[in-house]
């Protein structure tokens, strides 16, 4: 509730509807024409709490209040969840995901297209620099990270493998299961 109230209060639109609403309420209650009013209303109040009825005069009260306090709960409750919703995601929002046990990230040109696709340890996130494998017989890209020797052995060129995740990043921005993606 004070992290609402606070929110509020530096809320550009929100501090100025709160600060004019007690200048009204401080100047309404010192103008002069006011104290007859006033005075009459807490005697009235007075009577009203004094007389006797078949239920309790200030229980009736301490009802009320609460009443409105629970409903002006209700209604900042509201405000805020209105004003807390997350914009909606865009697919050039999607710049990370993992790929056959790699994290990769990258980025899009003015086209849309995809471009620069880096791959990162999928443990520590460091970036990885992908190589060859020493063994010429077959085409094995090895995935070394320097940070904490996570190793990974695929079977195929650097080249194929760059255009095969961004055939995957493709298929997932046109069957929209990027969005099921935390970041």
């Amino acid at each position: 509730m004070r992290k609402l109230i606070e929110r509020l209060w530096t809320d550009q639109v929100w501090s100025k509807v709160i600060a004019s609403g007690i200048v009204a309420a401080v100047a309404a209650f010192f103008a002069y024409r006011w104290w007859t009013p006033i005075i009459a209303t807490l005697w009235r109040l007075g009577i009203f709490l004094g007389d006797t009825t078949p239920v309790v005069n200030s229980l009736l009260i301490v009802l009320v209040l609460c009443t409105l306090g629970v409903v002006g709960i209700l209604v900042l409750a509201v405000l805020a969840d209105r004003t807390s919703k997350e914009p909606a995601r865009r697919w050039q929002d999607y710049l990370l995901d993992e790929f056959h046990g790699i994290r990769w990230r990258w980025r899009y040109s003015s086209t849309g297209s995809i471009r620069d696709a880096c791959p990162f340890c999928p443990q520590c996130d460091m970036q990885i620099n992908p190589h060859p494998s020493a063994y010429i017989a077959a085409s094995i890209t090895v995935f070394e990270c320097d940070n904490c020797s996570f190793e990974l052995r695929i079977e195929r060129e650097y080249d194929e493998i760059e255009h095969l995740i961004q055939r995957s990043i493709q298929q997932k921005l046109r069957n929209n299961s990027w969005k099921l993606m935390n970041g």
